[in-house]
């Protein structure tokens, strides 16, 4: 609202500057209104400079191990993260820059109709962006196991709870209001005896982005109303998980 305001009234200032500027009753004044703009430009363009040199590109697995009655399943996506944020941190509120991520959910297939699905929203961040970009530097933060013959590669790294995402199941996986939230501490407790999870993990790599076939896996994520709403929103609200964005496509 204020700005709307401030809008044509700093348009009509810069006019009345603009021609009088050669009087000496406005001479101060009008340098000084040059200068305050001139300068802003001036710093905002270097934050985007900053922010461009330092920029970041991370692409990761985000992957889970799980225990079926049949045997083990293991299963991944990949994430994209491309960081532009001004490395300045105290200058944000002049120019932000960008953050974007681009991912799919994991999705597992378990067998005999069963799926675990590890989303892209977390408890503590419901639009999963800050979480999803902070993961291959905050993932350290978690105890590593020593030894790494289950998995056979080093450069896995386990997620604890507080950076595990929302893992949810379908029932029928054309059906959103099948959804079922699945505690990630006793998965058993959804999928019924013999499941569990072994891990939900994370592994940087070098190779390009690639999409992994989410909406062909799980057909209702791609269902929408007639006024373009998300049909799995009303489930996830149904659930006690309002305001979420994005869980399963960035």
């Amino acid at each position: 609202m204020m700005s709307a305001m401030a809008s044509p009234i700093l348009l009509i200032l810069f006019f009345v500057l603009l021609y009088n500027h050669k009087k000496e009753s406005v001479k101060l004044f009008a340098e000084a209104a040059w200068a305050f703009p001139t300068a802003l430009v001036l710093i905002t363009g270097s934050l985007a400079l900053l922010s461009f040199l330092f920029s970041t590109s991370t692409t990761y697995l985000l992957g889970m191990d799980v225990q079926t009655p049949s045997g083990d399943v293991s299963c991944y996506s990949m994430v994209e993260v491309n960081n532009r944020l001004n490395p300045i941190r105290s200058l944000r509120k002049i120019y932000m820059g960008e953050l974007r991520v681009k991912g799919e959910a994991a999705f597992c297939e378990l067998g005999d109709g069963q799926n675990l699905i590890a989303t892209l929203i977390f408890k503590n961040d419901v639009h999963g962006t800050q979480t999803l970009s902070q993961l291959p530097n905050r993932a350290y933060e978690c105890p590593q196991k020593t030894n790494f013959e289950e998995h056979n590669d080093p450069n896995r790294l386990n997620l604890c709870d507080k950076f595990i995402p929302i893992l949810v199941s379908y029932t029928n996986v054309n059906n959103p209001m099948s959804l079922q939230l699945v505690d990630h501490n006793d998965i058993s407790k959804q999928l019924g005896e013999g499941y569990s999870l072994r891990s939900v993990w994370i592994k940087t790599t070098d190779s390009k982005y690639t999409a992994m076939g989410i909406k062909e896996k799980l057909p209702c994520a791609a269902m929408k109303t007639r006024n373009g709403r998300s049909l799995y929103l009303e489930a996830f609200q149904k659930k006690g998980l309002g305001g979420i964005s994005r869980p399963f496509i960035k």
